[in-house]
């Protein structure tokens, strides 16, 4: 791949970042400090703005990625309210977020080792 960022960028960065920043807010919960919520924000926004990009790209070729479905409608939402709520949503939202967490940076790593 010739772009700046390659699938090896992005599967480190979901496993080094991404990943452990959902897992430690999903297990802090409401003793998360606000400047990671506000950082939880900007993540969910820039990561809806950055899929509904690619979704509509493809989809213009008619090829729709399931992944960028996902991040639209379930992942960017999640962030975004969980965000502006501080922590303070109904369950089992907070062990979701943690559960994802631990979802995304097992998932990449295993990636990353093949």
């Amino acid at each position: 791949m010739n772009s700046l960022i390659n699938h090896q960028h992005i599967l480190l960065i979901h496993a080094l970042v991404v990943g452990p920043l959902l897992t430690y807010i999903g297990y802090q919960k409401t003793k998360t400090h606000n400047n990671i919520f506000n950082l939880l924000l900007i993540l969910g926004i820039l990561v809806g703005l950055y899929h509904l990009y690619l979704l509509l790209n493809n989809y213009k070729s008619k090829n729709i990625n399931w992944l960028h479905v996902f991040h639209v409608l379930y992942v960017a939402p999640l962030l975004i309210y969980i965000a502006i709520n501080k922590g303070k949503v109904r369950y089992p939202l907070m062990d979701i977020l943690f559960v994802l967490g631990v979802g995304v940076t097992v998932l990449m790593l295993l990636k990353l080792s093949k």
